[in-house]
């Protein structure tokens, strides 16, 4: 038996902030757009989430297309506004020839995704609306695994108000995982037993990641007056990731206060972090355009 080629696996950010937009000179190197990352499995297209980065990445796909069809399958964790907010601005959703499968899970939020994306798009936020697209769109509410072709998808419950998912992408032995706007549950709630089984059921699911995306929005002191908004810190993901035993962790949904240098030092706070528990772990941050192949 022949050894099965390995398709390419290739993770692109095109939005790595949270909660709020932050353009401007001071976040030019670690970027100002909200969340939205394309991973590409062969000839499979995937994105997660819909924040302001997936304007331009709806910019790229139509130059890299033209007139050829793009079928892609759109994954987004939970719908506040830093998720979604740049959804009714991805240009390929505006051609016939197009067809998006969108997941996402009740658990993520209160209403179905169809219903949540009709609602930003009504005449009082949006001159076009839903129905007017023009491409194909198919809701998916998900109950298990996403079978893709050559790819699978899972998800897992995060901690955030409101709800939230993260998402594991499997394809030919490798693995990315990310985990977007969650919060430790038994630092938030305290050390029960249910608290900790909760925090053990995210490391085994992210267990073992090739890469890990994970959110790490708040500094120690920035969390002693944001408990409880469903945000981890970077030593809380730093943990996380050595507990799980990751390869790679990327630092990721930064927080819209954090500029470049700010960034560079926590970062470095990060790496350091891990030197001193002597893991083999590879730390960085996500950056807007950085391209990583798995």
């Amino acid at each position: 038996m022949t050894k099965e080629t390995k398709k390419p696996f290739v993770v692109r950010f095109w939005g790595t902030r949270g909660s709020s937009p932050a353009p401007g000179p001071r976040t030019v190197r670690y970027g100002g757009n909200t969340s939205c990352t394309e991973v590409r499995v062969g000839g499979t297209l995937i994105i997660i989430d819909c924040g302001t980065g997936v304007r331009e990445l709806g910019i790229s796909l139509i130059d890299e297309f033209q007139d050829k069809a793009i079928r892609g399958y759109i994954f987004i964790g939970h719908t506040h506004w830093d998720h979604i907010q740049g959804f009714p601005f991805f240009n390929p959703l505006y051609r016939s020839r197009n067809r998006f499968d969108i997941h996402s899970a009740r658990g993520s939020h209160h209403k179905s995704i169809e219903r949540v994306l009709r609602g930003t798009m009504a005449s009082d936020y949006f001159p076009v609306p839903l129905d007017k697209l023009a491409c194909k769109l198919n809701f998916v509410e998900m109950n298990g695994c996403a079978d893709l072709p050559g790819v699978k998808v899972r998800y897992h419950p995060l901690n955030h108000p409101g709800g939230a998912i993260g998402f594991r992408v499997e394809s030919q032995g490798r693995v990315l995982s990310y985990v977007s706007d969650h919060e430790t549950v038994a630092r938030q709630f305290g050390p029960g037993a249910k608290n900790l089984a909760k925090d053990k059921a995210l490391l085994d699911f992210v267990r073992g990641s090739d890469l890990f995306i994970c959110e790490a929005q708040y500094s120690e002191a920035e969390y002693g007056t944001k408990k409880g908004w469903g945000h981890s810190t970077f030593n809380d993901v730093i943990d996380r990731s050595i507990a799980a035993e990751v390869k790679r962790l990327i630092l990721f949904h930064h927080d819209p206060t954090h500029d470049d240098e700010m960034m560079d030092v926590y970062l470095q706070h990060c790496q350091e972090r891990v030197r001193r528990a002597g893991s083999q772990l590879v730390c960085s941050a996500a950056q807007e355009g950085r391209r990583i192949e798995l």
